[in-house]
């Protein structure tokens, strides 16, 4: 005759939470770098066609950039201006290379504000 063995039970996995929560990532405001973010690429966003005989008004932009000067994203912060305008400025951005901002030599995460200003001139 056998001994009753324990048996284990599983449990439904379903039913499992998640045991960790991953933090966005941080990135370094302008002020806490030693050397900061800059531009490599030429921007140059499109003027968007529009009604009007004259547009002025500027667009400002936050842009995340990774430690390798790439974008990961960028923000509209404030415009003054319809969202053509914001989505040229966005867009022309977004496809910018830089070179990263810099803590203690090494390349960082870090934000960066922009303000595109759009004016007809006339």
């Amino acid at each position: 005759m056998v001994a009753d063995q324990p048996r284990a039970e599983v449990a439904d996995p379903s039913t499992f939470e998640a045991p960790i929560s991953i933090p966005a990532p941080h990135y370094f405001r302008a002020a806490q770098l030693d050397r900061r973010p800059r531009v490599l690429s030429d921007v140059q966003p499109e003027f968007p066609a529009t009604d009007s005989v004259s547009v002025s008004g500027s667009v400002v932009l936050r842009l995340l950039l990774d430690e390798f000067g790439s974008v990961d994203r960028v923000v509209v912060e404030r415009s003054e201006l319809p969202s053509a305008f914001q989505e040229s400025a966005v867009t022309a951005f977004s496809n910018a290379t830089f070179a990263p901002g810099e803590i203690d030599n090494f390349a960082v995460k870090s934000e960066m504000r922009v303000e595109v200003t759009f004016d007809t001139g006339a």
